[in-house]
């Protein structure tokens, strides 16, 4: 069914109890797109506030909200969606380059999620984000009213569980429904996903985003994919080299200074 994309996307204002907090001339506004909306919807959205004079700047659907925004922004506004209106690559290259000044300067003294539960699948741990993990099913949403669901990105009748009211809760989280669900996540992995390089780091990241298909065709690839892809690829030597300093007995934030002798190495030689 076609839908025009203001009827796909939902905007919801909303003004931060931290307004206190900002300076009344600071009149700064955060688009944060979490449906990669068209570009109509965008200006149509950004233009009554850029022409009531406020600064408005623009976020794609990564990276999300942070603590930090509440006090840069005075108002934020969300463009949201039930799923976005075209395949992104998420990650632009000012978001790689994130990870490129984390890793030079602030191993160990900012604690960045996306980047610790990347260097734990790098280490053959687990990943410490259930997207990233080979299944899930361990972050199931319980109603007010006792219902329990799969995933709280499922609270959908196909994947309710049941009531804790009428059946332990236990009986529910260990039942067939919910192994089948969990391991899922791995067993419907397309081909093309199977044999990526990176699957070890993202293993098709969440079911709720794989709606596309493969370039062979085939359904359940991620719209993420290219991002996620080009990402992982691009932090595979940082990551690396602190999983060698780790399992040599150094700290993590030791790939600082090792990053830093590898860039004037290579100055020297140009």
């Amino acid at each position: 069914m076609n839908r025009s994309p203001s009827a796909r996307t939902a905007v919801r204002l909303i003004t931060p109890f931290l307004v206190a907090a900002c300076q009344p001339q600071a009149r700064r506004l955060l688009l944060l797109d979490l449906a990669l909306s068209d570009p109509v919807v965008l200006n149509s959205t950004a233009r009554p506030w850029a022409d009531a004079g406020y600064s408005v700047q623009y976020r794609r659907f990564y990276p999300h909200l942070t603590r930090a925004d509440l006090l840069q922004f005075r108002t934020l506004v969300f463009l949201l969606g039930r799923e976005p209106e075209v395949a992104s690559d998420a990650l632009t290259a000012g978001d790689v380059g994130l990870l490129d000044e984390w890793v030079r300067r602030d191993v160990g003294n900012v604690y960045i999620q996306l980047f610790e539960s990347a260097l734990a699948s790098w280490m053959g741990m687990p990943a410490s984000l259930c997207i990233f993990a080979k299944t899930c099913g361990n972050a199931l949403a319980l109603e007010h009213n006792g219902d329990l669901y799969s995933c709280d990105h499922f609270v959908e009748p196909k994947y309710l569980l049941g009531n804790i009211r009428e059946q332990h809760l236990v009986q529910l989280v260990a039942s067939d429904q919910q192994r089948k669900f969990g391991n899922d996540k791995q067993d419907s992995l397309p081909r093309y996903c199977r044999e990526c390089e990176v699957k070890f780091a993202c293993n098709g990241e969440c079911p709720r985003n794989r709606f596309i298909q493969t370039p062979d065709g085939e359904p359940g690839l991620n719209y993420l994919c290219a991002g996620y892809k080009a990402f992982f690829k691009h932090i595979d030597h940082p990551m690396k080299l602190m999983m060698d300093l780790l399992l040599g007995g150094r700290e993590a934030p030791d790939v600082m200074e090792l990053l830093v002798a590898e860039s004037a190495s290579a100055q020297s030689i140009q």
